[in-house]
């Protein structure tokens, strides 16, 4: 059986961030750049969602391997045919490895600087969030 049994290709203009581009030679936001200017969206999906603890809906860990597995070796692919790929953090794969190019792009040093100056202790974090970094992989240990 197929890996990732439903490919879904969406096509999407992102218009009013293209618009803001255009008129003020800027995008206004942190994301990558490469995402917000896209005309395509590449999104897979297999199955319901996982929830630990929840009869019936246990996460299947090797399944969920093999699917990110699988993720990884398409979006190889897709590097290969492009030269700016970027992804939105809320749908971009949990296991990137360079999620701060993927997510981020070229401002993640200014945003992380931003964060530095108004939450110096790293209160506020998110796997793969700006400074994120700094913590474990589970979040309850910060590292730096």
């Amino acid at each position: 059986m197929d890996p990732l049994p439903a490919l879904l290709v969406n096509c999407q203009q992102f218009g009013q961030q293209a618009g803001n581009l255009a008129e003020t030679g800027r995008v206004l936001h942190g994301y990558q750049s490469a995402w917000i200017l896209a005309s395509l969206l590449i999104s897979g999906a297999a199955g319901p969602p996982a929830y630990p603890g929840i009869p019936d809906h246990e996460p299947d860990r090797a399944t969920a391997r093999q699917h990110a597995d699988a993720i990884d070796k398409a979006m190889n692919e897709v590097r290969k045919l492009l030269e700016n790929v970027g992804s939105y953090m809320a749908e971009g794969n949990f296991f990137d490895e360079a999620w701060r190019e993927s997510f981020w792009g070229s401002n993640y040093a200014r945003l992380l600087a931003v964060k530095d100056k108004y939450d110096p202790d790293g209160l506020f974090f998110v796997h793969h969030g700006v400074g994120s970094e700094r913590w474990s992989p589970d979040g309850f240990t910060k590292l730096t």
